[in-house]
């Protein structure tokens, strides 16, 4: 039979695991997702470093790449407005290298920053830290 003390307890701590739980699950894919953002962000970076005048066939396929792997990342997010924030990247990373335009960069550029923004607050949230294989080989900011 469960005393006052313990029922109180029961009250206490289970909603507490289900909130804890239900941040973990927000920031799943988080790792992935920052990985394939930051590489999208180094993309666009050199394409605006470079003034937009040329872009190597390298970099076109790279984007493309990364962008369908974003493509397929962005149905498993459990976070809207980060699923929303993907689908700007994405959306802008296409029209880059489709019309070779600096201001589309710089858009896709400040996309890609705004959700890098909010990986990191799911992931802070969710008290989770991304190990050192998760993080990109360049920065993310």
């Amino acid at each position: 039979m469960a005393t006052p003390a313990t029922e109180w307890l029961s009250w206490v701590v289970v909603p507490t695991v289900l909130f804890a739980w239900w941040l973990h699950w927000r920031a799943a894919k988080t790792p992935e997702v920052r990985i394939v953002l930051s590489e999208i962000g180094r993309v666009v970076g050199d394409f605006i470093a470079a003034g937009g005048t040329s872009v190597g066939q390298g970099a076109g396929e790279a984007a493309r790449h990364y962008g369908e792997r974003l493509d397929t990342l962005i149905d498993e997010l459990h976070d809207k407005r980060l699923a929303f924030g993907c689908k700007a990247v994405l959306a802008d990373c296409r029209r880059v290298f489709v019309s070779y335009q600096v201001e589309d960069a710089l858009a896709c550029q400040e996309h890609v920053d705004v959700a890098l923004d909010r990986i990191r607050h799911l992931e802070h949230l969710a008290l989770r830290r991304p190990r050192a294989s998760e993080r990109p080989s360049t920065t993310d900011s």
